[in-house]
């Protein structure tokens, strides 16, 4: 495991553009994409400079200070502390079309990035591997670190060559791509993760063939995803299902969680169509519960939820097929069945909000706009 300062941690953005929005407050953080937030106010992601962390004055404060991330190729989580996670190159040649290795990596607020380093061989994932990528979403107030790792040699023949790992303070990783599961004729093959709460609950998908849709004729059979909620501690699964109607060929995904346990995600529906979901536990934290169809915005046939807060307000996006027209970010205060998806896109003319990746305890929302001036897609942060 490789430790090492980032001494070019440089300013990038010395005063950022501010304006006010119908019921918030915008800061304009650049070109670019974030992609987490915390309870503070600090926001991380990926800006057309590079990997960057948002810094408000104060705690959820609409003024502060973007930095540079030169430490890190990306950055992709961040926990109450102030600590980031994300990916690392290695910058080490493994194949004669220059393919690098990616490292998971952790930044802390004493300014030092720590190369998580690589895994044993475990249900096919050959660190070895050509093209063998890893990199990690997120952190929890712990200092557990989830993530996803993957190579080229992903196939029915040898197994889960995707899969998610754990990474407990820097003692422990556990690589996981097994699934149990009581569907015998149900084949896993990898899996993913998206994040993980202050419980240690892990949320993300797994994928497999069921091979009682196995046709010997033509040799082909029925592939599909299922969201799942899993601890940290262990390598069991619970399978979150799919829609009430979908066909059982139908695929989801848990994107978010929030401190309670409740999942977000996207599920098909009973016509085909990509819907958001809220999946409530019995209990808080537990391992029973519903999944709910969140709908979709009017003019719009797909949605998607990326994130729910502390109060069980989601967010997501909703946009329409075949080609992902009016994609639109959009915001839903769950916690009352009196309440209705709202669009995002309220902004005013300068911008057209496409996508909302994150939601805090304080209501600030993370998105990404397209600027109506020059094209240009920048990553905003919302503040009630």
């Amino acid at each position: 495991m490789n430790k090492f300062y980032s001494i070019a941690l440089s300013l990038f953005v010395v005063s950022l553009v501010h304006s006010q929005a119908a019921n918030y407050t915008v800061t304009d953080l650049g070109v670019g994409e974030p992609y987490a937030i915390n309870s503070n106010g600090w926001v991380t992601g990926l800006l057309q400079t590079g990997a960057f962390r948002f810094e408000p004055n104060s705690a959820n404060s609409t003024n502060g200070t973007v930095y540079s991330m030169t430490s890190l190729t990306v950055a992709y989580g961040i926990n109450d502390q102030g600590s980031i996670v994300g990916q690392t190159n290695c910058d080490i040649v493994i194949d004669e079309i220059d393919n690098y290795w990616g490292h998971p990596a952790l930044w802390e607020t004493n300014g030092t990035t720590t190369d998580l380093g690589t895994f044993a061989n475990n249900d096919g994932a050959n660190p070895t591997g050509r093209a063998f990528d890893r990199y990690a979403l997120g952190i929890n107030g712990s200092g557990e670190i989830v993530g996803w790792i993957s190579d080229e040699n992903w196939s029915l023949d040898n197994g889960a060559a995707r899969g998610f790992f754990t990474f407990d303070n820097g003692s422990t990783k556990n690589v996981i791509s097994t699934w149990e599961t009581t569907a015998d004729s149900w084949y896993p093959l990898s899996s993913g993760v998206s994040g993980v709460n202050d419980s240690g609950q892990i949320v993300g998908f797994a994928d497999g063939v069921d091979w009682s849709t196995y046709n010997p004729d033509d040799g082909t059979f029925e592939f599909y995803e299922r969201a799942f909620l899993a601890q940290s501690n262990s390598t069991t699964k619970v399978n979150l299902g799919i829609l009430s109607g979908a066909t059982e060929s139908g695929n989801s995904r848990a994107l978010g969680i929030n401190s309670t346990g409740r999942v977000v995600g996207y599920s098909h529906d009973t016509n085909g169509n990509t819907h958001a979901f809220i999946w409530v536990p019995t209990t808080d934290n537990g391992t029973n519960g519903t999944m709910t169809d969140l709908g979709t915005l009017a003019n719009n046939n797909n949605s998607f939820a990326r994130a729910i807060n502390s109060s069980n307000v989601v967010v997501g996006a909703c946009y329409s097929l075949p080609n992902y027209t009016g994609t639109v970010a959009f915001v839903y205060d769950t916690s009352s069945t009196n309440n209705v998806m709202q669009s995002l896109n309220i902004l005013g003319s300068a911008w057209i909000v496409r996508d909302a990746f994150g939601i805090n305890a304080y209501g600030q929302i993370i998105v990404t706009a397209t600027a109506t001036s020059n094209g240009q897609t920048h990553a905003l942060l919302l503040t009630p």
